[in-house]
């Protein structure tokens, strides 16, 4: 039995969005892409 794409797609997407302890409770997507809740919540407007 072989995994649909879309399938894969939405364990990747789960995956990615999911928050690591090792990561300081972010997500991989967050790492990978440089964005944090923290950031955007201490940077100067």
């Amino acid at each position: 039995q072989f995994v649909q794409p879309k399938e894969l797609r939405q364990i990747c997407e789960t995956r990615n969005n999911r928050p690591r302890k090792k990561l300081g409770y972010l997500t991989p997507k967050e790492v990978f892409f440089g964005e944090s809740n923290i950031e955007k919540l201490t940077d100067d407007p």
